[in-house]
C-alpha cells in the first residue's frame, strides 16, 4: 500500500488537520491580529468537539464574540468559558492589558469564530485551535440533584 506525505513531508496517518491541512500531529495554531470593526478569526471544524482561543492584548478597548454556524454563512452565539476561572462569557469586553484562554464547545458546528463586535481602539491578538477532545467534566453535586435522588428513594 502507498504512504501518503503532506507538504511538509509528514506521513498522513488519517484526517487532515482542519487549520493548516497538515496532519494531526501539527502544533502549529491559527493566529490574527483584530483591530477593527467586524474582524475576524474563522475556523472550519472537521468533527471537532472544542476550539480553544487565547486572547492576549496589551491595551484595547473592543468587544468580542464567540459564534458558530451550521450551515456556513449563519452564525449565532456560542458561550465560552475562561480556562481559568471556569466562568462563562457570551460576550468578551476588554478595556485594559489581558492575557487569557477560552474553549469553546463546538461539537456539530461546521465553522466557528471570534469577532470584533464593538470597537473603539487598540487591538488583540487571537491564536486558536480545535481538537477532538470533548470538555473535562466536573462533578460538583447541585440541589436539584439532591432533590432529585431523595424523590427517587421515595419511590422505590
Amino acid at each position: 500500500m502507498a504512504v501518503l506525505y503532506d507538504a511538509r513531508g509528514n506521513e498522513y496517518r488519517s484526517a487532515l488537520d482542519q487549520i493548516t491541512n497538515g496532519t494531526i500531529t501539527d502544533a502549529r495554531t491559527i493566529s490574527a491580529t483584530l483591530a477593527a470593526l467586524n474582524a475576524e478569526v474563522v475556523m472550519d471544524l472537521n468533527g471537532e468537539a472544542v476550539a480553544i482561543f487565547d486572547v492576549r492584548t496589551a491595551a484595547a478597548s473592543l468587544s468580542l464574540v464567540f459564534e458558530g454556524t451550521v450551515d456556513g454563512t449563519n452564525y449565532v452565539g456560542l458561550p465560552a468559558m475562561n480556562v481559568a476561572t471556569e466562568a462563562l462569557i457570551s460576550t468578551l469586553v476588554l478595556t485594559t492589558t489581558s492575557a487569557a484562554a477560552y474553549q469553546v464547545g463546538v461539537t456539530g458546528f461546521r465553522r466557528v469564530r471570534i469577532r470584533c463586535s464593538a470597537y473603539t481602539s487598540g487591538n488583540v491578538t487571537i491564536s486558536s485551535r480545535a481538537t477532538r477532545a470533548d470538555f473535562a467534566i466536573y462533578a460538583k453535586p447541585s440541589v436539584f440533584m439532591s432533590t432529585w435522588c431523595r424523590l427517587m428513594r421515595r419511590m422505590c
